[in-house]
Formats: C-alpha cells, sequence, structure tokens
C-alpha cells in the first residue's frame, strides 16, 4: 500500500517487538522530494485497517535487496 503514495520511491513493512500487542508494523520509506509525512499518514490510513498502520516510519535512503532482487528483510530485523 505505501508504494502506492505518489511521493514513496520503495518501502519495507516488517513487524517489530511489542509489549502490549505481540508486534506492530514499522515501515521503512525511500521518499520523493515531495514527500510529506501528515498526507502520507492520511493516505495510509484511508487505505489500511488500523491494526495494520505502521506505529512508526522511518526514512531511510536507499533499502538493501538481495542478489535474486528481493528485499533484504533480515537487514532490518
Amino acid at each position: 500500500v505505501a508504494k502506492g503514495y505518489a511521493a514513496v520511491e520503495d518501502a519495507l513493512c516488517i513487524g517489530v517487538e511489542d509489549v502490549t500487542w505481540g508486534q506492530v508494523p514499522q515501515l521503512y520509506v525511500v521518499t520523493k522530494s515531495n514527500y510529506n509525512e501528515t498526507q502520507f499518514r492520511d493516505f495510509l490510513n484511508a487505505n489500511l485497517a488500523k491494526y495494520k498502520q505502521p506505529k512508526v516510519i522511518e526514512m531511510v535512503a536507499s533499502l538493501p535487496y538481495t542478489s535474486t532482487g528481493k528485499l533484504q528483510r533480515s537487514y532490518y530485523r
């Protein structure tokens, strides 16, 4: 869903440990210059159920990929 937002170039969502819920979503995004976090959160609120919405959104310069072209999720766990 996050990649569907015009100002997001790439995104990776992983589950991180949470004392209350067990795990919660955390989102890493590579943004374009016209990125606005408030508008992005509004977009996510409109397109995701509340429990699927990321609690933390972290902007990164790039996301790591494996040699086969898949996102390397283990890098962020």
